[in-house]
């Protein structure tokens, strides 16, 4: 695995009117500035895409996530981290920092990489596919009542050996990575919320897409509802999803992804 440790962030700008400059301070200047340090291995950031409510499931408090990013870090992971950190706090000095009104991240934390899984026609290997280019993920944040107890374990098993394989078939799919829930980002850019964690309580999927990112999430909708009548559903594991959709690839130089807010849904 070349990263054993990765980071998370689903940020909501409540106005709509403060999205584009903060877009714009994410994928000119923070990313870049991230990319650069010695202790990141890759970043990358992905938007909402408006009018996918029929393929969102989301609880109240991530029904306005506008957008996710996420860093995978090199060893010695405490120094790059210590880097990343005093990059954030520097950004402020510089007065290039994120106090842009309205900005809310409504979950921050480190994750644990478990496995990565890639289809055959992407012919890259599982720690190649964060650097292939991509349309967009298919992301599913889950929290778990139970992390490590005997019905959470048989749902993980059966993700690795049936979910996740039958899910590489998916035209569109093009791999996946899935990740434990390690620590909360400790910062006042966090808003309280119920989303307080202990390790390995949430689990997060990303599904690498090489398609359209709604039509491909909809196949997999449709596949999963199919798999489910031919009794194919996996067991009970007190799984409860708080956000699951289809994100778009931000391309630099194209107009900033409007708003896209869905209702929640269980």
């Amino acid at each position: 695995m070349f990263s054993e440790r990765a980071f998370f962030s689903f940020v909501d700008v409540t106005d709509p009117d403060n999205l584009p400059e903060y877009h714009d301070w994410q994928l000119y200047d923070h990313l870049p500035e991230n990319r650069a340090l010695t202790g990141v291995a890759w970043g990358e950031r992905w938007a909402r895409i408006a009018g996918a409510e029929e393929v969102e499931t989301t609880t109240d408090h991530f029904a306005g996530v506008d957008s996710m990013t996420m860093y995978w870090f090199r060893p010695p992971y405490d120094e790059s981290l210590a880097q990343w950190q005093q990059l954030g706090a520097d950004s402020v000095q510089w007065g290039r920092g994120p106090a842009i009104p309205t900005v809310i991240r409504r979950f921050m934390g480190f994750f644990d990489p478990v496995k990565g899984y890639v289809a055959p026609h992407a012919l890259v290997s599982p720690d190649v596919l964060p650097y292939r280019p991509n349309a967009g993920v298919q992301v599913t944040l889950s929290r778990y009542a139970e992390p490590l107890g005997e019905q959470a374990h048989l749902q993980y098993r059966w993700y690795d050996r049936e979910r996740l394989p039958d899910l590489l078939a998916v035209p569109g799919v093009a791999g996946a990575w899935t990740y434990s829930f390690r620590e909360g980002q400790n910062t006042a850019l966090l808003s309280s919320d119920e989303t307080q964690l202990t390790r390995h309580q949430a689990r997060i999927r990303l599904l690498y897409l090489d398609d359209d990112p709604v039509e491909t999430t909809r196949r997999i909708v449709e596949a999963e509802q199919k798999w489910a009548a031919d009794g194919r559903g996996g067991p009970e594991g007190g799984e409860e999803v708080l956000f699951s959709a289809p994100l778009q690839a931000v391309i630099p130089f194209q107009p900033c992804p409007p708003a896209a807010t869905a209702a929640p849904r269980g």
